[in-house]
């Protein structure tokens, strides 16, 4: 149902591509007259299919001791294939462009870092979500510092890795230092923008730090 309401307040195209193949499937999209309201419904006979063929499965760990944290794990497999999507796309390996063994096992290991990095960002990014929720119930925290911290975090559940990825494609942080001082110049941010930077610790972006919710590198 989270998925009718999302398409409903006409966020499609903040959904991941796996959200959108399901809302194709599963879902019935109309308009009431020319220009009128988004009618979303349930395509009745897609669901009937899938109930009848839902089933169970097992998953055995010999790690996780808790079921949720296992079934987490497991559906990162999910993670890898947009890996790979990745590694073809902005990290540039659709084509080798390389003359040489050593320049090819060179740039493999580049992109294997940028993957390093996406998976490091994502887990810091659920240990956020985490604190913020934490946050919320705060009763020494600022009413204005909850605001923020519950919109910040309503939209970070709205957001994929990708689309969370391509949103902040076009931001750029530049430091200028001369022998008058060091300048800070940022591009395109807004005040949610830098309140994320600032509690995943990233330098440069501090508007008003809350130091309590800042997640250790």
């Amino acid at each position: 149902m989270s998925l009718k309401n999302d398409i409903e307040k006409g966020l499609w195209d903040e959904l991941s591509e796996s959200a959108q193949k399901k809302a194709e499937k599963y879902l019935n999209t109309s308009r009431l007259g020319r220009g009128g309201k988004l009618k979303v419904t349930i395509n009745e006979e897609a669901y009937a299919q899938a109930r009848k063929d839902y089933g169970y499965f097992a998953l055995v760990s010999n790690k996780a001791e808790d079921c949720f944290e296992a079934l987490r794990k497991y559906r990162l497999r999910e993670k890898i294939e947009e890996a790979f999507k990745d590694t073809k796309n902005r990290l540039d390996g659709s084509r080798t462009r390389v003359w040489d063994g050593d320049t090819l096992k060179g740039r493999m290991f580049c992109q294997f870092v940028g993957l390093g990095y996406q998976c490091f960002l994502h887990t810091k990014i659920k240990e956020l979500k985490e604190k913020l929720e934490l946050s919320l119930c705060d009763k020494k925290l600022a009413e204005k510092d909850k605001d923020q911290n519950a919109d910040l975090l309503k939209w970070l559940k709205k957001q994929s890795m990708q689309s969370l990825i391509d949103w902040f494609d076009c931001i750029e942080l530049t430091s200028l230092k001369s022998e008058v001082g060091t300048v800070t110049q940022r591009s395109g941010d807004t005040k949610r923008d830098r309140l994320f930077f600032t509690l995943l610790g990233i330098p440069g972006f501090e508007d008003k730090p809350q130091t309590q919710l800042k997640v250790s590198p």
